[in-house]
């Protein structure tokens, strides 16, 4: 499986009432789905994008999708999925996380700010990690300095789940970049331009 190191800027654009969320007795699932990149679960090590985005709306959205899934399973929605990146939320900009292994959970945190950033320009990486307990992924925001060169990373969630089927044989994952405008009456989509997608897969 090849890796995706895409550093020419893309736009991706969301209409208004666009979300992916799931609950009982509600299953979004309305985003544009490009530049997406597949390969099988077991293989994946990581992803990073770079995005920006104007967020006006409550609960715009932009980041990255991730979402294993049988590759006999082609239509959506999909059950299991991971969204990172920024929303915002109570007039602000946050940092979020939102897992769903059947039902989704939502996680915020405040959004920090490297010495060369500015709160439309946001480095979210997602990577498999081992350790005495399993396998599991990790999301980091980066926090980077006037160069581009990572300052810091901040741990925003561990996923304990998303690996847990990857050996029992037809297991995919798509890893896709994330745009959402889930307010209906928006007069206009929501631009999220992506300075980076890098998708790393083992051999």
């Amino acid at each position: 499986m090849a890796s995706l190191d895409n550093t020419t800027p893309f736009t991706v654009e969301a209409d208004p009432g666009t979300d992916i969320w799931r609950k009982p007795g509600h299953n979004a699932w309305n985003i544009p789905n490009i530049h997406t990149s597949t390969g099988p679960l077991k293989n994946f090590l990581s992803v990073r994008v770079t995005f920006s985005a104007p967020w006006a709306h409550s609960y715009d959205q932009s980041g990255v999708l991730l979402v294993p899934r049988l590759a006999s399973e082609v239509a959506s929605p999909n059950s299991k999925w991971i969204k990172t990146g920024i929303e915002l939320y109570d007039g602000q900009p946050h940092l979020s996380t939102v897992t769903c292994d059947r039902y989704a959970d939502w996680g915020l945190y405040p959004l920090t700010l490297g010495d060369g950033e500015d709160n439309k320009s946001v480095t979210i990486e997602v990577f498999r990690d081992g350790g005495p307990q399993g396998k599991n992924a990790w999301v980091h925001h980066l926090v980077l300095d006037k160069d581009g060169n990572i300052k810091k990373r901040i741990p925003l969630r561990k996923i304990c789940w998303i690996f847990a089927d990857e050996n029992e044989g037809g297991w995919v994952l798509d890893v896709s970049p994330l745009a959402a405008r889930p307010d209906k009456d928006a007069k206009n989509g929501l631009k999220v331009e992506f300075a980076q997608f890098k998708v790393q897969w083992s051999q």
